[in-house]
């Protein structure tokens, strides 16, 4: 990259860490927990079942990976065990579990199901630690300057289990708040308002505050404002 380029954690080379260690949390944005978090989108894949124990074939005891056919979600008979509709299906999934940026807690009066809204962070190291990166140094570069408006990087100094990571804007989960489990940490203040500032931009495609927004800054100062392109990609994989 050009000595000209300018990183967000450069910005804020004052801080070791973009997440200060927080005892208390709240259901805030800026908080990071522990979540489940699938990979929906991967397979087309679903769960059959193969054996009954009933002759109505009503309570399934054995189930097998299918591809999904043309009666996926419409088959011809429930199951009572376990209670399956003819319009729904097992899909198989995988999961894992990451560190997530706490953004949105739903708590209605008349609606009251604790649904939060998360936005998960992936580590830019593979699971043996800071051994290798799964992503090239030009990526990762890339993101430091803000080239992509749904991916933004995580300075840390390696605390909680933490490591320098990349939250994905553009896969927000839903999770019930029981289900979280509390890091211990949560994003320094400057960088929720950076942070803020690039959903606003990256959801609604404009900027609060253009004349203090340091976000918009980096963006003009890496000539990305113009036409409003970002790089797109398709070859990196999370």
């Amino acid at each position: 990259m050009s000595s000209d380029v300018v990183y967000v954690d450069d910005i804020f080379y004052n801080l070791s860490s973009f997440l200060v260690y927080q005892k208390e949390h709240k259901y805030e944005f800026g908080y990071i927990f522990w979540a489940i978090i699938p990979y929906f989108y991967e397979h087309k894949e679903i769960w059959r079942p193969v054996d009954f124990l009933d002759e109505d074939k009503t309570i399934a005891r054995c189930f097998k990976i299918s591809s999904v056919g043309e009666d996926a979600y419409k088959r011809k008979a429930p199951l009572k065990k376990p209670k399956l509709e003819s319009t729904e299906e097992f899909p198989v999934i995988k999961a894992k579990k990451r560190p997530c940026l706490f953004f949105k807690y739903y708590d209605s009066f008349k609606i009251d199901q604790h649904i939060c809204l998360v936005f998960p962070l992936y580590s830019i190291y593979n699971d043996m630690g800071k051994l290798k990166s799964k992503f090239d140094q030009d990526f990762i570069d890339k993101v430091r300057m803000l080239k992509y408006n749904n991916l933004f990087f995580v300075k840390t100094d390696g605390k909680g289990n933490l490591t320098d990571s990349i939250i994905r804007l553009d896969k927000v989960y839903s999770v019930y708040h029981t289900y979280l489990e509390y890091s211990g940490f949560m994003l320094h203040n400057d960088i929720k308002e950076i942070l803020i500032e690039q959903i606003l931009y990256s959801f609604f495609g404009y900027f609060h505050n253009k004349e203090e927004s340091i976000y918009y800054l980096i963006l003009k100062e890496n000539n990305l404002i113009s036409n409003n392109e970002f790089y797109k990609y398709e070859d990196v994989r999370f």
